[in-house]
């Protein structure tokens, strides 16, 4: 059966009846009206995170943007039994429980080195590296320090947020939720913790947002905010 294939780091999900995708290549997002959403979203071919959509009977309505797609290399034809990297494509779990503060965060001088380390290496990635190369370079050292990295405790976790938080205002950089999750990552990776970065979408009006978490938990964002975006990419 032929089939229209998602390119490796093309990333999808469904939200509020909109079909969002993301193009970490070009680290651009596309989203589909409702009627591109109604029309396409037939052709995708379930129990897959990979998108794979469906070449058979392809109706009026969803070719043209199917075309597009094809245009930009965001999909090509080809068998729909074509092997998957689906690995890539795992979404996690969405945010279902927030990081409990113990205590209102102050700086902790003994701890500057580690920040600032934490803080450089994150300015450093997200101004000279692509941000495909970077999604990758945070993968593979994901997969790497987990193996061997042990299991904290939430209050832990939260204690090493905390200290993070606390020394947050001495960087001077303003803060994004690109820039502070990948911070913070790189700062619980130095204390040997291994968190998700999360990235969600929302439609009506279109916004991005990221966060990290740690199975549902989430480490650096309000619980209801976090939860008005759809999951589209976990590292």
């Amino acid at each position: 059966m032929p089939a229209y294939i998602g390119r490796n780091d093309l990333h999808f999900c469904i939200t509020r009846e909109r079909l969002i995708f993301l193009d970490a290549a070009a680290d651009s997002y596309m989203c589909l009206d409702h009627a591109g959403t109604a029309a396409v979203l037939p052709l995708i071919r379930s129990g897959d995170t990979r998108l794979i959509l469906n070449g058979d009977d392809v109706p009026t309505e969803a070719r043209s943007v199917i075309e597009s797609m094809v245009q930009r290399g965001l999909l090509t034809e080809g068998p729909a039994a074509s092997p998957l990297q689906t690995d890539r494509y795992e979404r996690g779990p969405r945010p279902a429980r927030a990081l409990r503060r113990f205590a209102r965060p102050r700086a902790q001088p003994a701890r500057f080195a580690d920040f600032l380390y934490a803080s450089v290496r994150a300015s450093l990635s997200l101004r000279f590296r692509p941000f495909a190369s970077m999604i990758d370079s945070v993968r593979s050292r994901n997969k790497a320090c987990a193996a061997h990295a042990s299991r904290a405790s939430e209050s832990h976790v939260a204690h090493l947020v905390e200290r993070f938080e606390g020394l947050r205002p001495l960087y001077p950089r303003r803060y994004l939720c690109l820039f502070d999750s990948l911070a913070l990552f790189e700062w619980l990776l130095r204390h040997g913790i291994v968190a998700r970065w999360v990235f969600g979408v929302r439609a009506d009006p279109f916004a991005a947002h990221c966060w990290l978490q740690i199975d549902d938990l989430v480490l650096n964002e309000a619980l209801d905010h976090a939860r008005e975006f759809e999951p589209i990419m976990v590292i």
